[in-house]
């Protein structure tokens, strides 16, 4: 289920923001006397950003970068199982948790999961519970996931939390993909029969009603086929737009959670 990870000493968690490059953060934070304040500052990484709220004299109670419209979606259940399945066996090696996240931060291939494990890391070098920074990240993480880590957290079994959850995860991700499996046959089907409907009413039918034109009365099942075929030729787009956009609902529908995939 999980790939396991070799043990070593504390890695460096590579800055991806190198030269001159900023971002804007917002932050909540306290004051001394316990008052709540908002603002903006701009930083190289998010480890930054928290330096220079403390500098201020305040302590930070969240801390998120800016990211305009830019929206993040939540992972996916294989991402899910994966993340906590290295998580879990770091954790019952004995790593610590900070560590654990740093070294799966720097083994990680893509850019964006590699940002969102490290932004857990820099949170928890802070002080930062892990299950309030995984809250933190935009809905990356699903609340079951949060609130499974925070159980674990309060009653001291992390790790445990941890392994339920992969295997929650990859279970859940296993059945989505038999039911995307067991639907690919009775789309593929629809498709065809509707293909084949729309082939039979917009072009083979009209060539043999120019038959029934000079009729006097035409039969009634006739003129129902005739309208029919006369309705899908001047919607053909509005229709073949309806089964488009049917098609990508179904497919986002046995797709979810989607996100970073």
């Amino acid at each position: 289920m999980v790939e396991i990870l070799e043990r070593g000493k504390m890695l460096e968690l590579p800055n991806e923001r190198k030269g001159d490059f900023v971002a804007d953060y917002e932050y909540t934070a306290k004051s001394i006397n316990g008052r709540r304040t908002r603002g903006k500052i701009q930083a190289q990484d998010f480890e930054q950003a928290w330096t220079k709220i403390r500098a201020m004299g305040l302590y930070p109670v969240k801390v998120k970068e800016e990211r305009g419209k830019v929206r993040r979606r939540p992972l996916g259940y294989g991402l899910l199982s994966r993340f906590m399945g290295e998580l879990t066996v770091m954790l019952n090696s004995g790593i610590p948790l900070a560590q654990a996240l740093n070294l799966i931060s720097v083994k990680e291939s893509r850019k964006d999961l590699r940002e969102i494990y490290g932004k857990l890391y820099h949170m928890i070098l802070h002080g930062v519970d892990f299950s309030q920074a995984m809250e933190m990240q935009d809905g990356v993480f699903p609340p079951i996931l949060i609130g499974m880590v925070r159980a674990g957290e309060a009653g001291g079994g992390l790790a445990e939390a941890s392994g339920k959850m992969a295997e929650y995860f990859e279970r859940e991700d296993e059945t989505r993909k038999k039911i995307g499996t067991a639907m690919v046959y009775p789309a593929f089907l629809f498709l065809t029969v509707t293909a084949v409907v729309l082939l039979l009413f917009t072009a083979v039918l009209p060539s043999f009603f120019e038959l029934f034109e000079s009729m006097e009365q035409i039969p009634v099942s006739t003129q129902i086929l005739m309208a029919v075929s006369h309705g899908l030729r001047n919607h053909l787009t509005d229709i073949a737009a309806v089964i488009i956009s049917a098609a990508v609902i179904l497919a986002g529908v046995f797709t979810r959670p989607g996100a970073v995939v």
